[in-house]
């Protein structure tokens, strides 16, 4: 059985009803770790359990696998593609850790800011410019043409 999610290092999202983050990051790209590859066999072909398990003698670390190697679905390896891998022991160097993603909403969102009033917008408004008829109750045409002449807005 491969583990792809652990629920126990999932987040649970407060603002979408306690649903399961599924975007939240679990692994960082490091460079400067030494690099194995291998060659994915006939036998191995769309199965990345057994790739694991040649591998690392386990499957349990199959999300690694396929973070590493950029893979979004582990059934499309085929025979002769080429995976890379690094040593057991530097697996838990590449995971996030949950404090590390913890203050990124705090850190991007401001739930006190204040509306703030833009008033170039507000100017456009009171010069009568045309907004999208979807903004305006009722729809006037964005571009007149007389004679020659383009019409961009209200005068």
């Amino acid at each position: 059985m491969m583990d792809f999610f652990d629920t126990r290092t999932l987040k649970k999202d407060k603002n979408q009803d306690g649903l399961f983050n599924f975007f939240q990051p679990t692994f960082k790209m490091l460079s400067d770790v030494d690099q194995k590859l291998m060659v994915v066999d006939k036998n191995s072909a769309m199965r990345i359990d057994l790739v694991c398990n040649e591998l690392y003698n386990r499957v349990d670390v199959c999300d690694f696998l396929c973070s590493f190697n950029d893979i979004d679905n582990p059934l499309n390896i085929m025979e002769g593609d080429i995976l890379f891998y690094t040593s057991f022991t530097t697996i838990d160097t590449f995971r996030i850790k949950r404090s590390e993603t913890d203050n990124t909403r705090s850190l991007l969102l401001n739930a006190n800011k204040a509306s703030q009033v833009d008033s170039n917008r507000q100017k456009y408004i009171e010069d009568k410019y045309t907004l999208p008829p979807t903004m305006m109750p009722v729809p006037k045409p964005h571009i007149k043409i007389e004679r020659d002449n383009f019409i961009i807005g209200e005068r």
